[in-house]
């Protein structure tokens, strides 16, 4: 399916520090970018819609975007982020970049996530958490009508690059 680019840009200034606006965080421990374009799941997934999973190194739009099983969806994040890494997976040349960029951040032990531009955390959340915790509810409009999908975009970034104190400024 190669690179993932949907072209949308949204820029907004960071909150200050005297805002007392409520976390959109499902957890205390989830530390997030503010980021006022992002998506936020607002209906609870349905297990039986196609799920894509979008998947990137760095700080690029390139992205290995794959259908994975619905036995996905209730693994942890790390799972399906070595599925879609896996040389069965990541076919093509562009795959296979991509594949590359996600393993060499990966095998630094202070790599981050950054999920549907949202969710920033440090590395031992893909242990811990599981897919469907991420997972948005996307329309795609085609011959037959409107269908739904579940979906979810996955960064997976150095310290450097997607440090909360970076993205923050």
């Amino acid at each position: 399916m190669g690179s993932y680019d949907s072209g949308e840009s949204v820029s907004r200034p960071a909150p200050r520090s005297d805002d007392s606006a409520p976390s959109r965080s499902p957890s205390r421990n989830s530390p997030i970018m503010p980021n006022d374009s992002a998506d936020v799941r607002t209906e609870a997934v349905d297990y039986n819609r196609p799920t894509l999973i979008a998947l990137g190194g760095g700080l690029t739009r390139a992205r290995i975007v794959k259908k994975v099983d619905a036995e996905y969806i209730t693994k942890p994040v790390i799972d399906v982020i070595k599925y879609l890494i896996s040389d069965d997976v990541a076919a093509t040349k562009e795959e296979k970049n991509i594949a590359d960029a996600v393993k060499e951040r990966m095998s630094r032990s202070d790599y981050r996530a950054i999920i549907n531009e949202f969710y920033n955390f440090h590395n031992e959340r893909l242990h811990t958490d599981n897919l469907d915790t991420y997972l948005l509810t996307k329309e795609r409009q085609s011959e037959g009508g409107v269908s739904k999908y579940n979906y979810a975009d996955i960064a997976i970034v150095s310290h450097e690059e997607g440090g909360l104190e970076k993205m923050c400024k």
